[in-house]
């Protein structure tokens, strides 16, 4: 049976929604062509604090 437009939407939203778990910092990049998602990019970014650091000489 051929998907329907909303079955491929709704997996489209699902993969979004999966990008978009526990992410604290960071993008979800959606890149569209000919009216369609056609790649989805997550790029998490850590933030380190000051307390974070092990000694004081900023060595991890």
């Amino acid at each position: 049976m051929p998907e329907t437009k909303t079955s491929s939407d709704e997996k489209v939203l699902k993969k979004v929604a999966q990008a978009l778990e526990n992410l604290h910092y960071g993008t979800v990049q959606i890149t569209v062509h000919n009216s369609r998602v056609t790649q989805i990019d997550k790029l998490e970014r850590v933030r380190v604090h000051r307390e974070d650091y092990v000694d004081g000489g900023g060595a991890i």
